[in-house]
């Protein structure tokens, strides 16, 4: 598991890093008591930019509900529905089922739109106010 953990959590943090550039860095995560997310390396991470880090309480999936929702969906819509033959198979799948997710289809909790627009409708008058700002810089 310890080697595991070696690779995974410095992607992790990769990727929360990538995400920060469009909004900032939240002031606090909320996590279940996973090893990746007990970690040195995250809770450095975390400590490093002033993010809290908020433990939900074991055997307490509801205070986390919505990572247990998508955890719950990816489940049943994708890996109950498939079986993998080979690594390549299992990252082809999950790549198209991650795409019809975030881009095709619509959430309730987007205002019955696919997150990406949803994601891209918010980010633009951030990206406008930049661009007027460089302009009269």
């Amino acid at each position: 598991m310890r080697s595991i953990l070696v690779l995974v959590v410095p992607m992790w943090c990769a990727m929360l890093e990538q995400a920060s550039t469009f909004k900032g860095y939240p002031t606090a995560v909320r996590t279940d008591n996973g090893p990746e997310f007990t970690s040195r390396a995250f809770i450095g991470w975390c400590q490093a930019r002033g993010i809290e880090h908020l433990l939900i309480e074991p055997g307490k999936p509801t205070q986390n509900g919505y990572i247990e929702s998508f955890n719950g969906k990816f489940r049943d819509e994708c890996l109950n529905e498939h079986w993998f033959e080979t690594l390549a198979q299992a990252r082809t799948t999950i790549a198209a089922w991650r795409i019809d997710y975030n881009e095709v289809r619509p959430h309730s909790s987007c205002g019955r739109m696919p997150p990406a627009q949803y994601a891209a409708l918010h980010r633009a008058p951030q990206q406008d106010q930049c661009a007027k700002t460089e302009r009269f810089s």
